[in-house]
């Protein structure tokens, strides 16, 4: 028999402001405003996925963040091979078990007679540490327990309209997909769910990629319902990535170099290849999906880290730039008028400069490639024999190709980039591969190529020499040094 006497209930209106509970999850509070309490969420997706990392999370961040006791019961996993796979997110769940804020139910295959033990056993873990979250993995096991779909319903109806929501125990629903399921069809249970998340998985070339749709959030305006995910420390949704508005200026602490590599002014991403070569040239293939504004978050921090220890920069900025732009750099990164004289030089078009500054060198196109070959050497030689340091030089291929013809490009960069090696300086250069032929040619003579492309407005990035994994830019609104999070 199903527990009829419910004592001291907790039931909330689930459609009122106040009626919705955080989902604990990182990223994912910041696309919704929450779960209705006391309400079905249904977490779909094929085997493998990620549900039980969402579900897992959910349970973790609900004690830790919210003081929210948990449930996890399962008919999959047992015990303790549970809480092995919680530690690589670093969930110690045993922890909270002890401290009575949890408790996980492994339950054993049953026949559809023991079906009401089940629901007795877990009214009574819920009651027993005042569970305000409840996960079932999985349902798809339930549900083939019962000779129909109708008494599946049944059990429904009674789990969650009569017991669940009247302990105001905020619910996730484990729900296993075929790969050959149909994208358009829904099952009783999405139906009357509050809510309905879907994950699957994709490639981005030969890159695994995770990707989380909000297909059902009752309550909630989601202006994003698709979004990347990652398995990284937990479950954590990657949000769109956004340059943030900096309000104070960050001077940026320098990350050291080593005697044969430059910090490429990330620290993941020192780690993970060593930094820059001395003397070697960077190929940043930038997808035109990318905004300017996304692709200067990996691009800005190298150039900051070199100024900042006194070494120079040279930089010739994509097509539309002006002098707004290098301003924003300067000003964002608090580098100082005297730092700006005496360590840069920035190449633009006598178009797109109003007023003279000591540190900006205009060029006409008209002159030819060779008055811009000769004015960036000179530039770069006298920078290096002033600050006794050899520079940085970046430069935006989409304004070469655009004002000079393809092989006068070809010429430049060949003659930058045999300077660059002699110098042991480092040459950046941004192509937003809008010519691939070239970006074949550039890629032969780089030391590093790596790209930049975005999923669901999230800015993504890996190495193709040297080839490293997937990761995803986040930011946040302190600092425009972004994270590097890996896609796992």
């Amino acid at each position: 028999m199903f527990r009829n006497e419910l004592k001291n209930s907790r039931s909330i209106d689930a459609c009122s402001s106040e009626g919705f509970v955080k989902t604990g999850i990182v990223g994912l509070d910041n696309l919704v405003k929450g779960f209705p309490r006391g309400g079905l969420i249904v977490v779909k997706g094929n085997p493998g996925v990620g549900k039980t990392a969402f579900a897992s999370s959910f349970i973790y961040n609900g004690i830790t963040k919210l003081n929210e006791p948990g449930v996890y019961a399962s008919f999959i996993e047992e015990e303790n091979s549970f809480y092995q796979y919680m530690n690589e997110f670093g969930y110690d769940l045993r922890v909270f078990r002890d401290k009575k804020m949890f408790r996980y139910l492994s339950i054993p295959t049953l026949l559809e007679p023991g079906i009401a033990s089940f629901m007795d056993f877990t009214v009574e873990a819920i009651e027993e540490i005042d569970a305000k979250r409840l996960v079932i993995d999985s349902f798809t096991v339930i549900n083939q327990l019962f000779k129909s779909d109708v008494e599946a319903r049944a059990f429904l109806h009674t789990l969650f309209s009569k017991i669940v929501k009247s302990l105001g125990c905020t619910t996730v629903l484990i729900k296993e997909e075929s790969s050959a399921t149909g994208r358009g069809d829904f099952s009783y249970e999405e139906f009357i769910a509050d809510s309905v998340i879907s994950l699957k998985v994709d490639r981005i070339e030969d890159k695994f990629i995770r990707e989380m749709s909000i297909v059902k959030m009752r309550g909630n305006i989601v202006e994003s319902p698709d979004n990347c995910f990652t398995l990284y420390k937990g479950f954590q949704v990657l949000t769109e990535t956004k340059f943030p508005k900096i309000i104070k200026p960050v001077r940026m602490t320098p990350l050291p170099d080593t005697e044969l590599s430059y910090s490429t002014g990330l620290s993941e991403l020192d780690d993970l290849i060593g930094g820059y070569g001395k003397g070697s040239t960077i190929l940043l293939e930038i997808n035109p999906k990318v905004t300017k504004e996304q692709y200067r978050l990996i691009v800005w921090v190298c150039p900051a880290n070199f100024i900042v220890k006194g070494r120079p920069m040279i930089t010739l900025p994509g097509m539309g730039s002006t002098m707004r732009d290098i301003d924003l750099f300067n000003d964002t990164f608090s580098i100082s008028e005297e730092e700006r004289t005496k360590l840069t030089k920035c190449f633009l078009p006598k178009t797109a400069v109003e007023a003279p500054r000591k540190y900006v060198v205009t060029y006409d196109p008209v002159e030819g490639i060779d008055s811009l070959i000769n004015n960036l050497e000179e530039a770069a030689e006298r920078l290096y024999q002033i600050n006794g340091n050899p520079p940085i030089i970046i430069l935006s291929i989409d304004s070469l190709v655009f004002n000079y013809p393809y092989n006068d490009v070809l010429r430049l960069l060949s003659r930058i980039s045999t300077w660059t090696r002699k110098k042991n300086a480092l040459l950046l250069l941004l192509d937003k591969s809008s010519h691939p032929e070239l970006t074949v040619k550039l890629s032969s003579i780089a030391s590093v190529h790596f790209k930049l492309l975005r999923k669901h407005g999230c800015l993504m990035f890996f190495g193709v020499k040297p080839r490293t994994p997937l990761y995803a830019v986040q930011t946040n609104k302190e600092t425009p040094i972004p994270k590097l999070i890996p896609i796992v």
